[in-house]
């Protein structure tokens, strides 16, 4: 899903997330129209907010949880 709105960042996150295999790196993403998590790569974790046309959708995020808390939200009903 970085892929999807630019190559190059999706390229630049890949290779650090190669290079650095210890380190977790969560993408948070929208606009694509339908709600999504994808795991990348083993430390490369998407997360995908949908929208509609005039009605983007928003969620607030729980910084002390993994990942924010996202993969316990019911929007994440695809798994890529």
């Amino acid at each position: 899903m970085p892929w999807f709105a630019c190559d190059a960042v999706g390229r630049v996150v890949s290779e650090i997330a190669a290079t650095n295999p210890r380190c977790s790196i969560t993408v948070l993403c929208g606009h694509t129209h339908g709600s999504g998590y994808a795991q990348i790569s083993p430390n490369v974790t998407v997360f995908t907010m949908g929208s509609f046309y005039g009605a983007p959708d928003y969620m607030e995020l729980d910084l002390d949880e993994p990942n924010f808390g996202l993969l316990e939200r019911a929007w994440v009903d695809t798994v890529v």
